[in-house]
């Protein structure tokens, strides 16, 4: 499954939470192990005619194999 959270608040700023698993599975005659994996992003909007600076982090648990 997959699933994400946005998160807004105050004064042009959010956050975002995306999350995989996926369980043990056959695929012929190859067994995959099960995974997950996280990524958590957070960003600021930069006044109404500026940009937006965002800062991600890619699994950062080391999860995904």
């Amino acid at each position: 499954f997959n699933t994400t959270q946005r998160l807004n608040f105050a004064k042009g700023y959010s956050a975002e939470i995306t999350g995989q698993y996926r369980s043990k599975q056959l695929n012929g005659q190859f067994l995959s192990l099960p995974y997950y994996g996280v990524n958590i992003g957070v960003q600021k909007k930069l006044g109404k005619n500026g940009g937006i600076l965002r800062f991600n982090v890619f699994y950062p648990f080391d999860s995904f194999l």
